[in-house]
């Protein structure tokens, strides 16, 4: 096997392991919640029910951020700061 070979099977075997982790990692935190003060964090709370929509008195979600909202905004955020870029770049270079 040659070295470049040899480096392709230990990155994808790393990959993997990262994306081992990153399930176990998900489904462990998925039960973690943190209380959302609406009143002192109102900005936040419209930008969950902007994000997740009006939750009912009886969703269990309801006054909480989660650990799948908490990833779900991360992934916009990352998305929408990639799209600025590439129009900051676009703008100054094309």
């Amino acid at each position: 096997m040659s070295k470049i070979e040899e480096r392709k099977k230990q990155s994808v075997d790393a990959i993997r392991e990262l994306r081992k982790i990153k399930s176990t990692l998900s489904e462990e935190l998925a039960d973690v919640r943190v209380i959302l003060d609406e009143k002192d964090n109102p900005s936040i709370a419209k930008a969950i029910t902007q994000v997740f929509g009006e939750m009912s008195n009886d969703d269990p979600r309801k006054g909480y951020i989660t650990f799948d909202m908490y990833m779900t905004c991360l992934r916009i955020l990352r998305a929408a700061g990639g799209a600025k870029a590439s129009s900051i770049l676009e703008r100054e270079f094309v």
